[in-house]
C-alpha cells in the first residue's frame, strides 16, 4: 500500500460503511419515489401525459408538489421523496464533516483514539482500531479531545512540527509519534513537568521488528544447541537493497537475531553507499575485536556493484539460505532470484499490494511456500501500537536495574511501583531509552531459551546479553575506552566478555521477580 496517496480525511471503516447505506438507500429511494409518482399520477388524473407525470413527481422530491391527485401510489412517493430528501442531507453532513461525526459517537468510548496523518498509512492504523478516526489537515481547529493520539505524517518535521505546535492540547492523553527517517532514540525525551505523555516509534523499525519476531531463526541456530549440536551453526542471508527498509531490517536482524554462543550468521548486503559500507564494515571490525572463544561469530559482509552482477553477486546468492529483497520494484528481482537460487526462501518488503506467493504460485510445486510478502502495513496496528508491550518491558528491565543499584532487588512487583517505574524511565534519555527497547526486543528469545530444553545456563545468557549490548553501543557509534565518557560516547565495558569484571558481567542479570513480569508480559 501506498503511503504518499493523498487522504481524503476519515475512518474508511464503519465510516464508509454507513455512507455506502446512505448511498444505496437514497438511490433506492429515489427510484421508489419515481415509479410510484409517475404510476399515481397517470392513475389520479385522467389526460396527464408521461413527461408531466415524470416532472410532477420530480417536484415531490422537493416536497413541492405541483398536481392535487392523491392516491395510494402518490402517497408512498411523497413519503418515499420525504425519506429521499433527508437521506441527502444526512450524506452531505457525513461527507462534510464524517471525521467529526464518528469523532462524536467514539468519544463516548475509553479507548478513543484520534489518528493524524495525511497518508495511507495513517489510514490503516485508524481501521485497525474499533474506535479511531483518522482525521486529515494540520490546523489546530481538527484537534478533538481523545485518550490516545496517533501522529503520522508524510514527512517527519511536519509530524513533529504538528506536536509542537499543538502540545497543550494534547496534555489530556498519550500521544504516539510515528517517524520514518528520523532516529527516535535522539529526540529528548519529554520531562515530567511537560505534563504530555508522549512515545516515538519509527516506522520501518516497527516493520523490522514484526518481521524478525515472525519470521525468526530460532528454530534454525538455537534449537540445534538445545538438540545437542556443538558445532557451528552457519546461516547465510542476503539482504538486497538498502534504503530505508533495508536498513531497518539490518539493524533490528544484526542485534537481535542472537540465538547460541555458537552460532555464526553471514550478512550479505547490496545497496550500499560508500558512506554505509565504510560504517557496516567498521561495525563488523569493532563486532570482531568483542568475540571471544565463547560467542556468537555473525559476520557482514558487503557487496560492491549490482546484486545481480555475474561475478561477486550471484555467486554469493547461490549459496545463501534466505533472500530478503528490499527493492522500490522487486517483481524482476523475484523471479530472477527464483532461477538463481531455487530451493533458497524469498522475503519481499512490498509497499504496494501484490502478494508475490500468490502471484508465482502457478510457477511450480513449491515455489509459492518458499516466497513470502511482507510490509509497513501489517506491522501498524493501532492497538499494538497502543498496548506498549514493548515499551513496558524496557520500562521493567530498567527497573529492575535500578533496584539493584539502590540495594532493593530483592521482593515481588506490587501495584504501588508503577508510579516509581514511570519515575525512573521518564528520567532517562532518548539513548538509554533504547538501550532498554533494544534489551525488551531481545527478551522473547532469552526467555524461550530458558524455557526451552534448560541447557542454556545463566552465564551463557549473559554472555548472549553483553554481545547483544556491545553490538547497540556499536551500532550507535560508540567505542572502548578506559574510562567511560558519554559526551564522546565511550565505555570501558566494550570489550569481550571474559575480561569483564565479575561485577560488570553480572550487571545486566534480571531478577526472579522483573523475569516474572517480563514472562507473564510476553505469554500475554
Amino acid at each position: 500500500m501506498s503511503a504518499d496517496r493523498e487522504n481524503t480525511g476519515g475512518k474508511t471503516g464503519s465510516q464508509d460503511e454507513a455512507t455506502g447505506f446512505l448511498q444505496k438507500m437514497t438511490a433506492a429511494l429515489a427510484i421508489l419515489a419515481l415509479v410510484c409518482g409517475i404510476v399515481g399520477y397517470l392513475q389520479a388524473e385522467p389526460g396527464v401525459s408521461l413527461v408531466e407525470a415524470v416532472y410532477a413527481t420530480a417536484t415531490l422530491y422537493f416536497i413541492n408538489p405541483v398536481h392535487d391527485g392523491n392516491n395510494a401510489w402518490i402517497w408512498v412517493a411523497k413519503f418515499s421523496g420525504l425519506a429521499l430528501a433527508s437521506s441527502a442531507v444526512l450524506l452531505v453532513v457525513l461527507g462534510a464533516a464524517r471525521w467529526r461525526v464518528m469523532a462524536w459517537i467514539f468519544s463516548l468510548y475509553d479507548d478513543f483514539t484520534a489518528v493524524y496523518t495525511d497518508n495511507e498509512w495513517g489510514r490503516h492504523v485508524a481501521d485497525t482500531m474499533k474506535h479511531a478516526v483518522a482525521v486529515t489537515g494540520e490546523s489546530a481547529g481538527n484537534i478533538i479531545r481523545s485518550g490516545y493520539s496517533i501522529i503520522l505524517y508524510s514527512g517527519d518535521e511536519q509530524s513533529l512540527d504538528f506536536l509542537a505546535r499543538n502540545w497543550e492540547r494534547f496534555r489530556t492523553g498519550k500521544v504516539y509519534v510515528g517517524l520514518r527517517a528520523v532516529d527516535t532514540f535522539l529526540l529528548k525525551a519529554p520531562q515530567r513537568e511537560d505534563g504530555v505523555d508522549v512515545y516515538y516509534f519509527n516506522v520501518y523499525d516497527t516493520m523490522a521488528r514484526h518481521y524478525w519476531r515472525d519470521h525468526h531463526l530460532y528454530d534454525r541456530l538455537a534449537a540445534r544447541g538445545e538438540n545437542g549440536g556443538g558445532a557451528s551453526q552457519v546461516l547465510h542471508i542476503a539482504l538486497i537493497g538498502h534504503g530505508a527498509a533495508g536498513k531497518a531490517l539490518f539493524k533490528c536482524g544484526y542485534l537481535n537475531n542472537l540465538y547460541s554462543l555458537t552460532q555464526e550468521i553471514h550478512y550479505h548486503i547490496w545497496g550500499c553507499t560508500p558512506t554505509e559500507k565504510s560504517f557496516l564494515e567498521h561495525l563488523d571490525r569493532c563486532s570482531e575485536e568483542i568475540r571471544g572463544t565463547q560467542q556468537a561469530r555473525d559476520y557482514i559482509h558487503v557487496h560492491d556493484g549490482a546484486w545481480d552482477a555475474p561475478h561477486g553477486g550471484i555467486e554469493s546468492l547461490e549459496r545463501v539460505d534466505r533472500i530478503i529483497v528490499a527493492l522500490h520494484e522487486p517483481l524482476d528481482a523475484i523471479q530472477r532470484l527464483l532461477y538463481i537460487n531455487p530451493p533458497c526462501e524469498i522475503h519481499c518488503c512490498n509497499s504496494g499490494s501484490i502478494v508475490f506467493e500468490n502471484l508465482f504460485h502457478s510457477a511450480g510445486a513449491g515455489v509459492a511456500e518458499r516466497i513470502m510478502t511482507f510490509g509497513v502495513d501489517e506491522a501498524l496496528d493501532g492497538q499494538a501500537i497502543k498496548q506498549e508491550r514493548t515499551f513496558r518491558a524496557a520500562k521493567l528491565i530498567h527497573y529492575g536495574y535500578c533496584r539493584r543499584q539502590s540495594g532493593k532487588e530483592g521482593g515481588a512487583l506490587t501495584a504501588q511501583e508503577d508510579a516509581e517505574v514511570e519515575r525512573c524511565w521518564k528520567e532517562l534519555n532518548g539513548f538509554l531509552r533504547g538501550s532498554n527497547i533494544a534489551a525488551a526486543d531481545h527478551y522473547w528469545i532469552k526467555m524461550r531459551l530458558a524455557k526451552g530444553a534448560k541447557i542454556m545456563e545463566s552465564e551463557e545468557i549473559r554472555r548472549l546479553e553483553h554481545v547483544r549490548w556491545c553490538r547497540y553501543h556499536f551500532y550507535n557509534r560508540w567505542r572502548h575506552a578506559a574510562e567511560r565518557d558519554n559526551a564522546r560516547r565511550c565505555h570501558p565495558d566494550l570489550i569481550p566478555y571474559d575480561e569483564l569484571t565479575p561485577e560488570a558481567q553480572q550487571k545486566d542479570e534480571i531478577s526472579t521477580e522483573i523475569r516474572k513480569a517480563l514472562d507473564s508480559l510476553f505469554e500475554a
